[in-house]
């Protein structure tokens, strides 16, 4: 993504790094709806074909089509109306960041400031942005950016990348429980085993 924000990254059939894990929306990138569904039909198709079940290729082909007219559409967007550095100021205490948890940037500098958090991880356990529903994809970045102590530590467009942190490392899809893949595993003819 174009303005440095946490997304995961998926090949194009919506494939993650990890096998067997499949990402759509939100998650690899902001988009808009339309997108977000089409992601989704993609990685369903793709992950019932992995699994053995019958393809649709002629379908495949025109999701993919559009899914890359739609993150050509999203990039552009970014590079026409970027997130200006002095955003990052701006922002007073009312400002809300996480809607899930209806944490605001006051919140999040009380945690920084007063109670002496230090990284994203200690700002999310005493403040909370991050811990709703959609598990810091929306406010994930605007809380790494208020999170850091010195000024201008975020990634925005033209600046230098960052060094990865443990923030960074966390993947913001949530992997496929057993009883899941042993029936994708049933249905394909195999077998699945924990071990």
């Amino acid at each position: 993504m174009f303005d440095g924000s946490l997304v995961a990254w998926v090949d194009d059939r919506q494939r993650s790094s990890q096998p067997g894990v499949y990402v759509a929306g939100e998650a690899t990138g902001v988009g808009g709806a339309r997108l977000a569904l089409r992601e989704g039909e993609l990685a369903a198709l793709t992950a019932a074909e992995d699994a053995g079940l019958p393809s649709a290729p002629r379908r495949t082909i025109r999701l993919r089509r559009a899914i890359r007219r739609g993150r050509a559409f999203a990039e552009q967007c970014t590079v026409r109306t970027p997130c200006r550095p002095a955003g990052r100021s701006v922002l007073d205490d009312d400002t809300t960041v996480c809607r899930c948890e209806e944490v605001t940037a006051g919140d999040i500098r009380h945690a920084r400031e007063d109670l002496g958090a230090h990284d994203q991880r200690t700002v999310k356990l005493l403040a909370r942005p991050g811990m709703g529903w959609c598990q810091g994809r929306v406010c994930g970045y605007a809380t790494a950016c208020l999170a850091r102590r010195r000024p201008g530590r975020c990634r925005f467009p033209g600046d230098a990348p960052s060094p990865p942190g443990p923030e960074r490392r966390r993947s913001p899809a949530a992997g496929q429980t057993p009883a899941l893949r042993a029936g994708l595993a049933r249905r394909a003819g195999r077998t699945w085993t924990t071990a």
